[in-house]
């Protein structure tokens, strides 16, 4: 994975020009060629003759599979994709076009984002500018008296509404949208409303009157949809904040609950005992910790789809009932204390 990062929509255009392309080719079997398990040619086995006569024979024996094809990564020069002759093949640059157009029409620039490149896989994440409804100040949801969770050091703690973006020609999935926010203190990204932005999930053309391609349109609705969930983005961030104090020993029951596994646990509350040197903590210092954990020190190691699940994980965090949980570990240092390396 090659991890880009952009920071006006020029740059994302030139980012988009080195991303992998796509061919759509069809199947031919030759049918005078099998295998046994052992991988053995039976062909290999035979008297050919002169190379024109194998080349006679072997075309003799070719059979066009029309409802197959296979669709190859030109730039990674690979196969990415076989399936129906009706995959509806959308190009990275397609996704990356009708992301500009939209972008051009309603927030009009773009303050920064990262693309990442799996190859027949993109995913990007971008953060509008130009408008001061695209930006949230922590301080001002929750009032003096604020202290971020990295210390009070810092005397800003923004964040910027954007949007998460993803294409693939391999089937894994089609192209879409969902809203993203990007706290600026610590470079962590926030994913969150995915059931609420309907993923474009475009397959295969399901008509002959389907124009394949990517419409404007749709990233716009997305857009749209972003600010509109910018107040309930605020009501969760500042109830994470004002909920009050919770024991950090809950720290690690209220990961579990929200889909973390041991050793995710184990790492992000390690994170956690580096902001907080006393007993308790709050949750949006501990969804910070996580998120931070996932941007920080474990993106280079997650393909997309884990990346969002355990994004998705962390924000369950902060739709936990904290009155309701109670389990707790009896020593959370020592529990931070035995991390995998």
């Amino acid at each position: 994975m090659k991890q880009t990062e952009f920071g006006n929509i020029a740059d994302l255009e030139e980012i988009q020009n080195g991303l992998a392309r796509a061919s759509r080719h069809p199947i031919h079997v030759d049918l005078a060629e099998s295998y046994s398990e052992m991988g053995t040619s039976s062909l290999s086995q035979m008297e050919l003759g002169d190379e024109r006569e194998d080349v006679v024979r072997r075309l003799e024996n070719v059979e066009l599979q029309n409802d197959i094809h296979v669709v190859w990564n030109n730039r990674d020069n690979e196969r990415a994709y076989i399936g129906s002759q009706r995959y509806n093949l959308i190009q990275h640059r397609a996704v990356i076009d009708a992301i500009r157009e939209a972008v051009g029409r309603t927030t009009g620039s773009i303050e920064k984002g990262i693309v990442r490149d799996y190859g027949a896989h993109v995913s990007g994440t971008l953060v509008f500018g130009d408008q001061d409804n695209a930006i949230i100040d922590v301080h001002d949801l929750v009032g003096d008296g604020y202290v971020p969770p990295e210390g009070a050091s810092w005397t800003q703690d923004r964040l910027g509404l954007g949007m998460q973006f993803h294409n693939s020609f391999d089937g894994r999935s089609g192209y879409g949208g969902t809203s993203m926010g990007y706290r600026f203190i610590c470079g962590n990204w926030m994913i969150w409303g995915r059931q609420d932005i309907a993923e474009k999930a475009s397959y295969h053309i399901k008509s002959e009157d389907e124009t394949p391609g990517v419409d404007a349109d749709y990233f716009e609705e997305v857009i749209g949809s972003v600010f509109e969930q910018r107040d309930a983005l605020c009501g969760t961030v500042k109830r994470s904040i004002e909920d009050g104090e919770l024991p950090i020993e809950w720290a690690p029951g209220m990961l579990e609950e929200a889909g973390f596994g041991k050793n995710y646990q184990k790492r992000i509350v390690s994170k956690l005992l580096q902001w907080e040197d006393g007993d308790y903590t709050d949750v949006w210092t501990l969804y910070n910790a996580a998120t931070y954990h996932l941007d920080n020190e474990r993106v280079d190691d997650l393909g997309p789809e884990r990346y969002e699940h355990h994004h998705g994980s962390a924000w369950q965090l902060l739709e936990i009932d904290v009155e309701d949980h109670g389990d707790e570990v009896d020593d959370v240092r020592q529990f931070a204390a035995g991390v995998a390396q």
